[in-house]
């Protein structure tokens, strides 16, 4: 082993940058991990709604493959919810349960962060390999040029069409990233004085809309008792065709779509409406991208699988890697 404890750089903070970082500080490494939000989350990110928050990203996990499962089982704030199920059209489904995290998606990866160092609010623009003191380091520098600090390694686990800039040390790795193309979609959560008795989780086909999900019937969040928040994710054909309207002119018509569908005329306590540019995405299928002479590498859903399994499952096979190789 060697004397020097290895210090990783991990560009986002979504869930396999923290799931990453778990496993890393576990094993004894330092972990910086840099994000340009304020918060931790990425796609699990949640937004605060006046006296309550709600999931503004991946509103729960599904639990497919059995491995996610049993990981998500053992997370203490992970709970089973089986969400009442309707389609659109009002016809009875069958879900089967959900893992949720409570109070919001975000605090999972907020716990798997734990031990490592957090930089918020800061866009890395550039990484690169270089010596210093006789020494292979990688160095990284933020959009306007300053230095970040010297690592040992540097991964990126942010959505492709980010990454690909920040993988140009490596030509192969960064036209991997660029060759992705992620769907985009729109998303609003609200916060009305209504009490619906509808189901909680609604999909199936609809002109608008992928899923309505009613966020305040999740286990642990708080002030369902004095309000109803649901959580709105308009479908890949309508997310595409607006793609560039006014947040507030989206928010109007999923707020009007979600009110026909529920047959109720609320107010709207609080909402808010973001555009997910890199929603969801093929995979590549590769596991992850490491290269150990550069000191370089990515880990994410578009390089193992899709969604959070994903993500999860990429993060696993690249921390085995490093562990083998850095420790």
């Amino acid at each position: 082993m060697k004397e020097k404890t290895p210090h990783i750089a991990i560009i986002g903070a979504g869930l396999a940058g923290s799931v990453l970082s778990n496993r890393l500080t576990e094993a004894g490494f330092l972990v910086s991990i840099y994000d340009k939000s304020r918060g931790t989350g990425g796609r699990l990110s949640s937004a605060r709604l006046n006296d309550t928050s709600a999931d503004l990203g991946a509103p729960f996990f599904d639990i497919a493959d059995p491995e996610f499962q049993t990981w998500l089982a053992t997370q203490p704030t992970a709970r089973l919810w089986q969400p009442k199920h309707i389609s659109f059209s009002n016809k009875a489904l069958t879900k089967p349960s959900v893992y949720v995290i409570e109070p919001r998606q975000s605090a999972l990866t907020r716990a798997l962060m734990e031990g490592s160092s957090f930089i918020s609010q800061c866009r890395v623009g550039y990484i690169w390999p270089e010596k210093k003191d006789g020494e292979e380091q990688i160095i990284l520098r933020d959009e306007q040029g300053k230095g970040l600090g010297s690592f040992d390694a540097a991964i990126v686990a942010t959505p492709a069409p980010q990454a690909a800039p920040l993988l140009e040390a490596v030509p192969r790795f960064a036209k991997r990233a660029s060759e992705i193309e992620p769907t985009i979609n729109w998303v609003a959560v609200l916060q009305t004085n209504a009490h619906t008795s509808t189901a909680e989780l609604i999909t199936g086909e609809h002109p608008v809309f992928s899923r309505c999900i009613k966020d305040s019937a999740k286990p642990g969040r708080s002030g369902s008792d004095r309000s109803e928040v649901w959580f709105i994710e308009a479908n890949t054909s309508w997310s595409t065709a607006n793609k560039d309207r006014d947040s507030e002119a989206v928010f109007d018509c999923l707020k009007s779509s979600l009110f026909d569908l529920l047959n109720i005329d609320a107010e709207v306590i609080s909402y808010r409406c973001h555009r997910w540019l890199y929603s969801r995405n093929a995979s590549i299928d590769e596991g992850f991208l490491w290269d150990a002479a550069q000191r370089l590498g990515a880990a994410g859903d578009w390089l193992q699988g899709e969604g959070s399994s994903g993500a999860w499952r990429s993060a696993n096979l690249l921390a085995d890697q490093l562990i083998k190789d850095l420790q």
